[in-house]
Protein backbone atom coordinates (compact mmCIF):
# COMPACT_ATOMS: atom_id res chain seq x y z
CA UNK A 1 0.00 0.00 0.00
CA UNK A 2 2.99 2.31 0.52
CA UNK A 3 4.25 1.61 -2.68
CA UNK A 4 1.02 2.53 -4.64
CA UNK A 5 0.26 5.90 -2.89
CA UNK A 6 3.56 7.33 -2.85
CA UNK A 7 2.88 7.60 -6.76
CA UNK A 8 -1.26 7.42 -6.38
CA UNK A 9 -1.03 10.25 -4.03
CA UNK A 10 0.40 12.14 -6.71
CA UNK A 11 -0.84 10.98 -9.60
CA UNK A 12 -2.53 13.92 -10.95
CA UNK A 13 -0.13 16.49 -10.56
CA UNK A 14 2.38 13.79 -12.23
CA UNK A 15 -0.27 13.36 -14.87
CA UNK A 16 -0.87 17.37 -15.40
CA UNK A 17 3.12 18.56 -14.79
CA UNK A 18 5.11 16.04 -15.91
CA UNK A 19 3.18 14.28 -18.67
CA UNK A 20 1.63 17.33 -19.64
CA UNK A 21 -1.48 15.83 -19.90
CA UNK A 22 -4.98 17.84 -19.98
CA UNK A 23 -7.31 17.98 -16.68
CA UNK A 24 -10.04 15.71 -19.24
CA UNK A 25 -6.49 13.32 -19.41
CA UNK A 26 -6.42 13.07 -15.13
CA UNK A 27 -9.75 12.44 -15.14
CA UNK A 28 -10.26 10.12 -17.94
CA UNK A 29 -7.00 8.37 -16.61
CA UNK A 30 -8.20 8.05 -13.24
CA UNK A 31 -11.73 6.72 -14.57
CA UNK A 32 -9.91 4.11 -16.68
CA UNK A 33 -7.85 3.32 -13.31
CA UNK A 34 -10.63 2.60 -11.51
CA UNK A 35 -12.54 0.76 -14.33
CA UNK A 36 -9.80 -1.29 -14.17
CA UNK A 37 -9.75 -1.96 -11.16
CA UNK A 38 -13.18 -4.05 -11.98
CA UNK A 39 -11.37 -6.15 -14.46
CA UNK A 40 -8.68 -6.77 -11.62
CA UNK A 41 -11.37 -7.98 -9.41
CA UNK A 42 -12.73 -10.58 -12.14
CA UNK A 43 -8.85 -11.49 -12.59
CA UNK A 44 -8.75 -12.30 -9.40
CA UNK A 45 -12.08 -13.97 -8.79
CA UNK A 46 -11.29 -16.53 -11.96
CA UNK A 47 -7.84 -17.64 -10.59
CA UNK A 48 -7.41 -16.85 -6.99
CA UNK A 49 -9.11 -20.45 -6.46
CA UNK A 50 -6.72 -22.36 -8.79
CA UNK A 51 -3.40 -20.09 -8.55
CA UNK A 52 -3.40 -18.41 -5.29
CA UNK A 53 -0.03 -18.20 -5.03
CA UNK A 54 0.25 -16.09 -7.95
CA UNK A 55 -2.40 -14.21 -7.40
CA UNK A 56 -0.97 -13.45 -4.29
CA UNK A 57 2.62 -12.67 -6.04
CA UNK A 58 1.48 -11.43 -9.44
CA UNK A 59 -0.46 -8.04 -8.14
CA UNK A 60 2.09 -6.85 -6.30
CA UNK A 61 4.82 -7.61 -9.30
CA UNK A 62 2.86 -5.70 -11.55
CA UNK A 63 2.06 -3.05 -9.79
CA UNK A 64 5.88 -2.77 -9.03
CA UNK A 65 6.30 -2.61 -12.39
CA UNK A 66 4.20 -0.36 -13.87
CA UNK A 67 5.48 2.46 -10.93
CA UNK A 68 8.95 2.37 -12.08
CA UNK A 69 7.60 2.45 -15.76
CA UNK A 70 5.64 5.75 -14.63
CA UNK A 71 7.96 8.07 -15.61
CA UNK A 72 9.06 6.88 -19.30
CA UNK A 73 4.95 6.50 -19.36
CA UNK A 74 4.72 9.88 -19.51
CA UNK A 75 6.11 10.19 -22.87
CA UNK A 76 2.79 10.10 -24.43
CA UNK A 77 -0.81 9.08 -23.70
CA UNK A 78 -0.96 5.64 -25.08
CA UNK A 79 1.88 4.82 -22.42
CA UNK A 80 0.49 6.22 -19.72
CA UNK A 81 -2.63 4.91 -20.10
CA UNK A 82 -0.61 1.65 -20.54
CA UNK A 83 0.88 1.84 -16.98
CA UNK A 84 -1.87 3.18 -15.17
CA UNK A 85 -4.91 0.72 -16.38
CA UNK A 86 -2.52 -2.49 -15.28
CA UNK A 87 -1.66 -0.72 -12.27
CA UNK A 88 -5.39 0.03 -11.45
CA UNK A 89 -5.86 -3.59 -12.06
CA UNK A 90 -3.69 -4.79 -10.20
CA UNK A 91 -4.33 -2.93 -7.05
CA UNK A 92 -7.92 -4.30 -7.13
CA UNK A 93 -6.56 -7.60 -7.35
CA UNK A 94 -4.24 -7.16 -4.85
CA UNK A 95 -7.01 -5.57 -1.95
CA UNK A 96 -9.09 -8.66 -2.82
CA UNK A 97 -5.82 -11.08 -2.05
CA UNK A 98 -5.41 -9.27 1.20
CA UNK A 99 -9.14 -9.40 2.27
CA UNK A 100 -9.76 -12.77 1.49
CA UNK A 101 -5.85 -13.67 3.05
CA UNK A 102 -6.88 -12.12 6.06
CA UNK A 103 -10.72 -13.86 6.48
CA UNK A 104 -8.10 -17.15 5.63
CA UNK A 105 -6.34 -16.55 9.00
CA UNK A 106 -9.35 -15.57 11.19
CA UNK A 107 -12.25 -17.11 10.47
CA UNK A 108 -13.51 -17.00 13.89
CA UNK A 109 -12.16 -13.14 14.08
CA UNK A 110 -12.81 -11.79 11.00
CA UNK A 111 -13.91 -8.35 11.99
CA UNK A 112 -11.02 -8.45 14.42
CA UNK A 113 -8.44 -9.11 11.77
CA UNK A 114 -10.60 -6.99 8.45
CA UNK A 115 -10.15 -3.84 11.33
CA UNK A 116 -6.54 -4.66 12.12
CA UNK A 117 -6.42 -4.99 8.22
CA UNK A 118 -7.92 -1.78 7.95
CA UNK A 119 -5.46 0.08 9.96
CA UNK A 120 -2.79 -1.41 8.41
CA UNK A 121 -3.68 -0.75 5.27
CA UNK A 122 -4.51 3.12 6.56
CA UNK A 123 -0.77 3.13 7.76
CA UNK A 124 0.06 2.12 4.29
CA UNK A 125 -2.30 5.15 3.02
CA UNK A 126 -0.81 8.05 5.40
CA UNK A 127 3.24 6.46 4.49
CA UNK A 128 2.81 6.60 0.96
CA UNK A 129 1.05 9.82 1.13
CA UNK A 130 4.25 11.51 2.97
CA UNK A 131 6.88 9.77 1.15
CA UNK A 132 5.20 10.63 -2.10
CA UNK A 133 5.47 14.51 -0.63
CA UNK A 134 8.91 13.94 0.49
CA UNK A 135 9.65 12.47 -3.01
CA UNK A 136 7.75 15.46 -4.73
CA UNK A 137 9.50 18.20 -2.54
CA UNK A 138 12.83 16.63 -2.43
CA UNK A 139 13.90 14.22 -5.66
CA UNK A 140 10.59 16.43 -7.74
CA UNK A 141 7.76 14.68 -8.68
CA UNK A 142 8.47 13.25 -11.84
CA UNK A 143 10.40 10.67 -9.41
CA UNK A 144 6.90 9.72 -7.57
CA UNK A 145 6.84 6.52 -9.39
CA UNK A 146 10.28 5.12 -9.62
CA UNK A 147 10.22 5.89 -5.09
CA UNK A 148 6.87 4.13 -5.58
CA UNK A 149 8.31 1.04 -7.81
CA UNK A 150 10.79 0.73 -5.58
CA UNK A 151 8.78 0.31 -1.97
CA UNK A 152 6.66 -2.22 -3.87
CA UNK A 153 9.59 -3.78 -5.77
CA UNK A 154 10.67 -4.31 -1.93
CA UNK A 155 7.61 -5.69 -0.92
CA UNK A 156 7.41 -7.86 -3.90
CA UNK A 157 10.74 -9.66 -2.70
CA UNK A 158 9.62 -9.30 0.63
CA UNK A 159 6.31 -11.76 -0.30
CA UNK A 160 8.35 -14.15 -2.34
CA UNK A 161 10.40 -14.62 0.61
CA UNK A 162 7.61 -15.10 3.15
CA UNK A 163 5.61 -17.26 0.88
CA UNK A 164 8.57 -19.61 0.91
CA UNK A 165 8.69 -19.69 4.53
CA UNK A 166 5.29 -20.94 4.76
Amino acid sequence: MTGHFTAYTYIEPFILKVARGSENFATMTLLLFGLAGILGCVVFAKGNDRHPTAMYLAPVALTATCLLLLLSAAASPASLLGVCVPWGMAMAAFNLVLQYRVVQAAPDATDIAMAMQSGIYNVGIGTGAFLGGMTADGLGLPFVGIVAGVIAGAASLWSVVCLKRF
